[in-house]
């Protein structure tokens, strides 16, 4: 019995040991809406310059219309949010931020909805 428990202690790692956890890292394709009122319209329905799409407050890409998407390339953990200026760039307006998890890389896919 004693020479099991020494045999398990001698093959484990040292505490001092890091152990590398995997980051997880894909190219997902984002969704912009706007929401009024309970409705969802695309972004590309009202007057709107320079939209965009922010990863952890940098630029990360341009959102296209009239498909209201962006792709853009992520790892888990990171902030996303939309950002654009309405009605002659009097009014700038963000999407609430939007924290990526292993499941919005899966599902390849985020979607971001910014209230007006």
């Amino acid at each position: 019995m004693l020479m099991i428990v020494a045999a398990l202690l001698l093959s484990s790692a040292p505490a001092s040991v890091a152990r590398s956890s995997k980051v997880i890292r894909a190219t997902v394709v984002v969704h912009a809406y706007f929401q009024h009122t309970g409705f969802n319209l695309s972004i590309c329905a009202l007057p709107i310059f320079g939209p965009y799409v922010k990863a952890d407050g940098v630029f990360a890409a341009p959102v296209s219309c009239p498909s209201s998407t962006a792709t853009v390339d992520v790892t888990e953990g990171q902030s996303l949010v939309f950002t654009t200026q309405l009605y002659m760039k009097l009014n700038t307006v963000t999407s609430l931020p939007h924290v990526v998890t292993a499941a919005d890389i899966a599902a390849g896919s985020i979607v971001l909805i910014c209230p007006i």
